[in-house]
């Protein structure tokens, strides 16, 4: 006498895999555009506390292109720093 053991999930689930892959791969998406978002407006907030400080350079005869080049070095460390954490982190 034989016993014929059925998977009861496989017929429950096999409509549904693509879907269900699917749904990890857009949550981690949202979440990084809400990260990217929150990271920009904490950029954008700290950038207009500098206001000041950059109206007063231009005063003193710094150019808008060492001003401009000055954020964006600023900018390009915040990047290389990031991503050497992202990456130590991903190991």
């Amino acid at each position: 006498m034989t016993h014929l053991v059925t998977d009861l999930a496989r017929p429950a689930t096999e409509d549904a895999r693509e879907l269900l892959l699917a749904v990890p791969i857009l949550v981690l998406t949202l979440l990084l555009l809400v990260m990217a978002t929150n990271v920009a407006n904490l950029i954008l907030a700290r950038n207009a506390t500098r206001q000041s400080e950059l109206a007063i350079r231009g005063a003193l005869g710094a150019s808008r292109a060492r001003i401009v080049g000055q954020l964006a070095l600023e900018g390009a460390v915040l990047v290389a720093l990031v991503t050497g954490v992202g990456i130590s982190l991903s190991r």
